[in-house]
């Protein structure tokens, strides 16, 4: 996985592949910004929008309380 170095690089990637509907690349770009950068709202939101998208409302929440 390529890192990026900046959280507005990491939006924008994820942006990206959720537009084109690859939720799974998504999710895991969103979980190497956490790993790389540390936990962010904006990456916890995306990850939450992406829980909902799929139906796992509980983990949406679960992500929206971090």
């Amino acid at each position: 996985m390529i890192q990026y170095q900046s959280l507005q690089e990491y939006q924008v990637i994820v942006s990206r592949r959720l537009q084109k509907g690859n939720l799974a690349l998504a999710e895991i770009v969103c979980r190497d910004g956490i790993d790389v950068l540390g936990p962010s709202a904006e990456l916890l939101f995306a990850l939450a929008n992406i829980a909902h998208l799929i139906g796992l409302k509980d983990f949406a929440l679960e992500y929206l309380r971090q």
